[in-house]
């Protein structure tokens, strides 16, 4: 084991079939294995449980909908404009590299309900909804007295109350009133 400056270097071999593999610490980055130039560490290993993470989430939601065959369909186009650049056809590489531009937006709107199946799945997230969660014990307890209260006196009500989905389309429409939430107000 050797020490130099900010980084320290501890190696251990292992003889396989594969040949010498080593287990090294340089820079404070984990090297699991070497075989001949290829290196992989633990940031490597992270990284790609990272993106097969992803890629399945996003399979899980794209599966079964009409969705999935649209992909399919601009990945086939993807794919047939990389081989239409190296064959050097120049009237289809025009074309497609003119819808090229266009695949962005294109994409955004075949896909618009997945995104935003996307987007609420992240926006469920416990970690996300923990941190941004509306700490309001007291108002459960003021809702309960007002409906116990429109229940003596027999009246009917509408009570909207926010859960995992806003409200701000709504909120928008109404008077806002900057009141605390009581049994009396309610």
């Amino acid at each position: 084991m050797a020490l130099s400056g900010r980084s320290m270097r501890l190696t251990l071999y292992w003889i396989l079939g594969l040949g010498v593999i080593s287990l090294t610490i340089v820079n404070w980055r984990l090297e699991l294995f070497k075989v001949a130039f290829l290196s992989i560490r633990i940031y490597d290993l992270v990284d790609i449980l990272a993106v097969s993470f992803v890629l399945f989430k996003l399979y899980q939601i794209f599966r079964g909908s009409r969705a999935a065959q649209m992909l399919v369909g601009m990945v086939i186009l993807i794919f047939l404009s990389i081989i239409v650049r190296f064959t050097e056809l120049t009237g289809m590489t025009w074309l497609l590299s003119n819808l090229s531009t266009v695949w962005v937006i294109a994409f955004v709107i075949l896909f618009q309900p997945e995104l935003r199946r996307i987007l609420i799945y992240v926006g469920q997230n416990p970690l996300i909804r923990f941190l941004f969660r509306v700490r309001g014990i007291h108002i459960i307890d003021e809702v309960v007295n007002a409906l116990v209260t429109i229940q003596h006196r027999g009246w009917g009500a509408l009570i909207v109350i926010q859960g995992d989905v806003g409200l701000r389309h709504i909120k928008e429409k109404g008077v806002q009133i900057n009141a605390q939430v009581t049994a009396d107000l309610l």
